[in-house]
């Protein structure tokens, strides 16, 4: 990401995406961009403890999702192929995308 400062307020924001097709590496880039704007974690901690004579065992997993719904107005989106993998860079500029 690149933010851009005017009067010390960001306003554009750039995100990359690679993949081995366009659509993917859009999708990506696109992806990327909406995390670094907006980003829902949700977390979830199982544990399971169990005593047996002396010996004592523990297992704990950790799930984490994250999710994002912003939707990007006014983003820019560039592709640009090389030896078979498609790089794709989304630019997201608030003067472009408030009035949106």
């Amino acid at each position: 990401m690149i933010p851009v400062f005017v009067n010390r307020q960001q306003v554009s924001l750039q995100a990359n995406g690679e993949w081995q097709s366009s659509v993917e590496a859009k999708q990506a880039a696109q992806t990327e961009l909406s995390f670094r704007i907006a980003n829902n974690v949700q977390s979830r901690i199982n544990s399971y403890q169990e005593l047996r004579k002396k010996n004592s065992t523990q297992t704990v997993s950790y799930r984490l999702r994250g999710t994002s719904d912003f939707l990007l107005l006014g983003r820019k989106i560039e592709i640009i192929a090389k030896n078979g993998t498609y790089f794709a860079t989304a630019h997201f500029d608030a003067v472009t995308a408030l009035p949106l």
